[in-house]
């Protein structure tokens, strides 16, 4: 039995809304699980302690190696972020934390970790210590 264009036609719309209401279901899931993760590292105000930092494989550390130097060094970071500097483009440093860790949202290091800074070719630019107010360069 032939369709009429009218069938047809309200077929196709019933179809494309029962699509997107699958479509707007899913996508408010997974809109709703991210915030609920965003909302959970906010609330988390407390700084996380992660391993403790060997300060003897923290010395060998040098301005200048690849980030899978230093990975292979020291291990995972407790944290990794990216220190915004200004409206400048490509000023940004990408900084890890070892030690302790800051808020998930903190815009910069905590002062009681090891920071590790990369600069321009994802390679180390300079390290800071905890209890040590200059830089190492």
């Amino acid at each position: 039995m032939p369709v009429s264009p009218r069938a047809a036609i309200v077929g196709v719309t019933l179809s494309g809304v029962v699509g997107l209401t699958a479509y707007g279901y899913s996508a408010y899931r997974d809109v709703r699980q991210a915030s609920e993760a965003i909302a959970e590292g906010m609330l988390s105000s407390t700084p996380r302690t992660a391993q403790p930092m060997n300060k003897r494989i923290w010395t060998q550390v040098r301005v200048g190696m690849t980030k899978s130097e230093v990975k292979a060094l020291i291990g995972i970071p407790a944290r990794t972020s990216i220190l915004r500097s200004g409206p400048a483009v490509g000023n940004d440093e990408e900084f890890w934390e070892y030690g302790y860790a800051s808020e998930w949202f903190a815009p910069i290091p905590n002062s009681r970790a090891h920071v590790v800074y990369f600069g321009t070719y994802e390679r180390v630019s300079r390290l800071t210590v905890p209890d040590s107010p200059d830089d190492h360069r």
